[in-house]
C-alpha cells in the first residue's frame, strides 16, 4: 500500500502504481476545501475546529498487505503515529523521496516508523536506510516495445518539470543545441500565481503526456536545483526509453548505468555537445536497468 500526498482530480501516478500491481491512495483531505464546500453542503462542526490544514482517513489495506509505504509530502509525525496506532501488524515506511531539511521531527518514531530516502548523502546524513528511485514495471514493458523516433526528423530535447530556478540555464543549453540541429522541447511548470489551495491549480502534465515526449525525444534533460540529491524520474526515463542524457548532477559517474556515451554531465566534460551527441547510444545492461523496477525496489525494503 503506497500513500502519497495528491489531490489534484487526475493524480499523476496512481494509475501506473496499481498497473505495476501496487495499491496507492490518497488519504489526505484538506480541510480549507471541505469548508469552501461547506457553503453548500453542511458538515460536520467538529471538522471546522480540527487545528490542522489536512484530515486524513484511514487506508483500507488488502488482507495480504504486510507494510504501508508513506511518501513524505505532508507526512507529519502526528500522522505517521496514527497511522501506527491503526495498523500495529504492519510494517509503516517512511520512504523520503525528496531531500530533507528536517529529518529529527522523526527520530523520535524511529522506532514505530521506519525512515528511509532515495537519496545516499541524506541516508548517511542522518542514519536511515537508503532504497533507490524507482520507475513503474508497467511502463518498463512499453519501453521495451517503443520503436526509436524517426530518423528523418530533427532530434528532440525534452525538459519537463517545476521552473525552480532553471530557467535561465534552461534557456542557455536550449541556444547551444539549437546551434547544433537540436529541437528544444522544455516544459516549465511555474507556480500558481494565487495561493489558495496552490496544490490544486498548479498546472501540472499529466503523466501520459510525459510518457509519450519522452518516446518522441531522443535526449532527456535532467537538470537538479540540488545536484547531491537523489536521481529523478527523469533519470529513470531516459534510462527506460533508452534516451540520451544531458545533466548537471557529477554524481551519475556513481551510477551503475553510467554511460559515458549516454549521460554527458555539464561543466565536467572535454567533448562538445555535438561530440557526444554524434556517439551511438550504448544500451544499458538488462539486470541493471531491472534494478530500478517498482517490484524490485519493494523487494529492498525485505533486505
Amino acid at each position: 500500500m503506497i500513500i502519497y500526498h495528491d489531490l489534484r482530480p487526475c493524480p499523476l501516478f496512481k494509475p501506473y502504481f496499481e498497473a505495476s500491481g501496487v495499491s496507492h491512495a490518497n488519504h489526505f483531505l484538506n480541510k480549507n476545501i471541505m469548508l469552501l464546500c461547506g457553503v453548500v453542503a453542511k458538515i460536520p462542526p467538529l471538522i471546522k475546529r480540527i487545528p490542522l490544514k489536512y484530515i486524513y482517513t484511514d487506508p483500507v489495506c488488502e488482507p495480504n498487505d504486510d507494510k504501508i509505504i508513506v511518501f513524505d509530502t505532508h507526512s507529519t509525525p502526528r500522522y505517521l503515529d496514527w497511522l501506527y496506532r491503526r495498523h500495529r501488524d504492519k510494517r509503516i515506511i517512511l520512504w523520503f523521496w525528496n531531500p530533507e531539511k528536517d529529518m529529527n521531527r522523526y527520530m523520535h518514531m524511529r522506532d514505530r516508523v521506519e525512515c528511509w530516502s532515495y537519496c545516499e548523502r541524506d541516508a548517511r546524513k542522518y542514519g536511515i536506510r537508503y532504497n533507490t528511485q524507482f520507475y513503474f514495471d508497467c511502463l518498463a514493458k512499453e519501453a521495451d516495445e517503443c520503436p526509436p523516433p524517426p530518423a528523418d526528423q530533427p532530434p528532440r530535447a525534452l525538459f519537463v518539470g517545476r521552473e525552480k530556478g532553471r530557467e535561465e540555464q534552461l534557456r542557455a543549453l536550449g541556444e547551444s543545441l539549437t546551434e547544433i540541429g537540436v529541437v528544444p522541447d522544455f516544459r516549465l511548470i511555474y507556480p500558481p500565481t494565487a495561493k489558495v489551495f496552490a496544490s490544486l491549480r498548479e498546472n501540472l502534465i499529466p503523466y501520459r503526456e510525459v510518457v509519450d515526449a519522452v518516446k518522441a525525444s531522443q535526449i532527456i534533460i535532467d537538470l537538479y536545483t540540488d545536484p547531491d540529491a537523489g536521481l529523478s524520474l527523469r533519470a529513470m526515463e531516459a534510462l527506460f526509453f533508452r534516451k540520451k542524457m544531458i545533466t548537471n548532477r557529477p554524481l551519475m559517474r556513481n551510477e551503475d548505468f553510467y554511460d559515458s556515451r549516454n549521460i554527458y554531465i555539464l561543466g565536467e566534460e572535454s567533448r562538445t555537445l555535438k561530440e557526444f551527441l554524434d556517439e551511438p547510444y550504448a544500451a544499458p545492461d538488462p539486470a541493471i536497468r531491472d534494478r530500478y523496477l517498482l517490484s524490485n525496489w519493494l523487494k529492498r525494503f525485505d533486505e
